[in-house]
């Protein structure tokens, strides 16, 4: 894998860390993928209220990981399960009503170079 045969091979430390820095009440994340060398990055998760997600992300942006990067698409849903919920159990734990978002925040195409640059530097 150093090598770099199998393709993008920083691994996802770097990310998980950057979201464990930076935890927020009333955020939560419920997943997260990276593609195409670390360039593409998308978010799921939930939020109490739509008002969290900008200062969430804007703490995210701290993050060396996080740089450079646009938000180019960014989807919310309000979710109101109050009707739904019955029994106990772990729906129990969960918020009635919440805020689902799902954005795409891929590396903008000029600071790609800038980041592959200086990822080559020890």
């Amino acid at each position: 894998m150093k090598g770099g045969e199998y393709g993008y091979t920083e691994g996802f430390s770097r990310y998980f860390a950057a979201f464990g820095r930076h935890p927020m009440r009333g955020v939560w994340l419920t997943g997260f993928s990276v593609g195409d060398g670390g360039n593409d990055l998308k978010v799921r998760g939930r939020v109490l209220h739509a008002d969290l997600l900008p200062a969430y992300l804007k703490a995210l942006n701290n993050e060396e990981v996080m740089r450079g990067r646009l938000v180019t698409e960014l989807r919310l849903l309000a979710r109101d399960e109050s009707a739904t919920r019955r029994g106990s159990g772990a729906a129990a734990l969960e918020p009635e009503r919440f805020v689902e978002f799902d954005l795409s925040a891929p590396i903008r195409a000029a600071d790609v170079g800038r980041l592959a640059g200086k990822a080559g530097k020890p």
